[in-house]
């Protein structure tokens, strides 16, 4: 098991810190691993601040995660594999690269660590993928403003994955709970589609909207209608849509006429009718005929006396 020296920040990283104090903020983009060989004096804190780059690059990872550990401390984690590597070398030294987010350009060697006892990272077989999940700690001047950078081919530790799939559901879980608040229980709605509201609603509209295009729909309507009790009157629709106020009021109040019912010709009256059911009734024509039937005899009768004379 391979044992490494504290990490060290280097000058640039040092410079690169400082600039938070003016807000400016720091993105890890990488950890280099390597095998470059150093001596007692080289493995020193000042000699080390004043690398630049590892000396024998072998792999490069992306970070997998970054938390904050202390108020000024992080921990950069990644998944070291040696699944693309065609040649075995002993890890002997451990960068970690920087630049200002949003910069252009190389970053920077921003720590280092090389190691006391080195273990020997083998190249892949084939068959078996030797795996090494690296916890990286980083002491900045405030946690608070530094990320990392990672591609979508950027390995995700599976305790990572499962803590990040927790959050989420736990979040949505929150969101749920919230919107039941606001919108009340689904089970309690009175219309067939329970399981949507927007479909409720419609269910509900698909009736209202042609009461309301009439301009009749009253409270009262409405509230049978969400009881799923309202029957439609469509008679009462075709009078309130034609009838005035003033006419509404005489039929309520029973002292309506019908001002066509005088010019009818056809009219039938309540005597006329007791008089066909008492067999009396005399029509007006019948009058009229029996008249001049009348007339006609006494015009005869009296043209026959003068000639008599």
């Amino acid at each position: 098991m391979a044992e490494f020296y504290a990490a060290v920040t280097t000058d640039a990283g040092l410079a690169l810190s400082a600039d938070l104090l003016t807000g400016e903020q720091i993105v890890f983009t990488k950890l280099v691993t390597g095998s470059g060989v150093y001596d007692e004096q080289e493995m020193t804190r000042p000699m080390l601040q004043k690398a630049w780059q590892i000396r024998e690059p072998k792999q490069q990872f992306e970070f997998s995660r970054i938390e904050k550990a202390t108020d000024n401390c992080i921990l950069l984690k990644t998944l070291m594999s040696n699944v693309n590597l065609t040649e075995g070398y002993r890890m002997t030294e451990i960068g970690i690269y920087a630049k200002k987010k949003g910069e252009e350009g190389e970053e920077i060697l921003y720590s280092i660590s090389v190691a006391k006892e080195p273990d020997f990272f083998p190249c892949y077989n084939g068959l078996a993928a030797v795996e090494i999940i690296e916890e990286y700690y980083i002491t900045v001047s405030d946690a608070a403003y530094v990320s990392l950078q990672t591609s979508s081919s950027a390995a995700v530790l599976k305790e990572d994955l499962e803590k990040l799939k927790a959050e989420i559901q736990a979040e949505l879980n929150q969101k749920i709970e919230d919107l039941k608040k606001q919108i009340g229980d689904l089970s309690e709605l009175l219309t067939e589609n329970k399981d949507c509201l927007v479909d409720a609603i419609n269910e509900i509209a698909a009736v209202i909207r042609p009461l309301v295009a009439y301009g009749w729909a009253t409270d009262q309507d409405i509230d049978d209608i969400i009881e799923e009790i309202y029957v439609e009157d469509p008679d009462w629709v075709g009078v309130i849509d034609i009838a005035a106020d003033s006419v509404i009021e005489e039929i309520i109040n029973g002292t309506y006429e019908d001002e066509y019912e005088e010019e009818s010709e056809n009219v039938v009256s309540d005597e006329d009718i007791d008089a066909i059911i008492a067999g009396t009734y005399v029509g007006e024509e019948e009058e009229s005929s029996d008249s001049t039937n009348k007339e006609v005899d006494n015009i005869i009768r009296n043209s026959f006396k003068g000639k008599e004379a």
